[in-house]
């Protein structure tokens, strides 16, 4: 393999103009230098594709393409197909990596001939001019294990309330992407659930540590940020779908108890979000189908909340909520 592809970092770009540099100087700065970085520019109207390209013409390991608009996730997609590294990252175009990064996640991998790492990180929460750093926490994962498969770590990180979806904290062989035929799955919200899902009950030898690489950047206006009820509610229902299937397909994981939970917390998700839809939204809900997911799908589960009672009961707690408020407003607010 080709020694200035050994890893490669799949940069997702949509009209980040004001991030962008920043988020790629930090690539740019990895003591590691043996990488390859693949920008995907989403059919984005601001600067991003004029600092985007002027990066590639400055440096030969970054690779700039450009395509329609159509999400995030057709995004890595594209970025999965043309990556040539033995080992691959994903990170968003606003965030941030630490500049040893690269080096010591590559090394660990090699050396311990792991298939995945699983790393921590740190939200910045930024003041409204998006400029200062007023908070900061910790984020992804918060803990040191190494396992056998990824089964193991799966258990071990949910029962520790460690386990998270996040992709860009991931550092993963391709070879594990190919061979299992994992994807993101296009044109919905929270496809990390899916996919985090599916990565780690396809590994064999991994690890987690608490080594914190990764800055999140937590800004007004980004993807997962705002109301958004009928795009979320689609997300996690088509997750649900989606891990239910998957998992019928892979002996005994159906029945793993932690599998059940994690499966039975995607569905309340799903009916969380229906709960605060506007009316207009709901107008675009298919009923039936959720409730034919309620039917034959949800019940396998050994289900606490169910369709006929939580939903019209959290509807009508909405209702009553939102009816106090307008009229608090219209005393108050004269």
């Amino acid at each position: 393999m080709d020694n200035a592809c050994s890893v490669s970092i799949i940069v997702p770009i949509y009209n980040v103009e004001k991030y962008l540099y920043e988020s790629l100087q930090s690539l740019k700065k990895q003591t590691f230098p043996v990488f390859e970085v693949i920008m995907i520019d989403d059919g984005s109207t601001d600067e991003s594709s004029e600092i985007a390209i002027k990066i590639a013409e400055e440096d030969f390991r970054f690779k700039y393409i450009r395509r329609n608009n159509s999400g995030l996730s057709a995004s890595r997609n594209v970025g999965l197909k043309y990556a040539k590294g033995k080992y691959i990252l994903f990170m968003d175009s606003d965030d941030t990596l630490e500049i040893d990064a690269i080096d010591n996640l590559y090394h660990m991998a090699e050396k311990e001939q792991l298939e995945l790492i699983v790393f921590g990180g740190v939200k910045d929460f930024y003041d409204v001019s998006e400029n200062i750093v007023v908070n900061s926490e910790i984020c992804g994962n918060t803990m040191d294990y190494k396992c056998k498969s990824g089964k193991e770590l799966y258990n071990i990180l949910r029962k520790n309330d460690s386990y998270f979806t996040g992709v860009p904290f991931q550092f993963v062989k391709k070879s594990v992407i190919v061979e299992n035929q994992l994807s993101f799955y296009e044109g919905i919200l929270h496809e990390d659930h899916l996919y985090t899902f599916q990565l780690i009950h396809s590994v064999k030898k991994c690890a987690a540590i608490s080594n914190q690489y990764y800055h999140y950047r937590m800004r007004y206006g980004s993807i997962t940020k705002g109301k958004r009820f009928l795009e979320r509610t689609v997300g996690f229902a088509c997750t649900f779908n989606e891990m239910v299937k998957w998992s019928e397909k892979k002996e005994g994981l159906i029945k793993e108890k932690e599998v059940k939970k994690h499966i039975d917390e995607i569905w309340r998700q799903t009916i969380k979000y229906i709960v605060f839809m506007s009316k207009d939204e709901m107008k675009n809900v298919n009923l039936k189908e959720f409730i034919y997911m309620t039917q034959n799908i949800y019940n396998r589960f050994n289900i606490k909340h169910y369709w006929n009672i939580y939903f019209p009961f959290m509807r009508l707690l909405h209702y009553v909520y939102v009816l106090r408020e307008n009229r608090w407003r219209q005393k108050h607010l004269k």
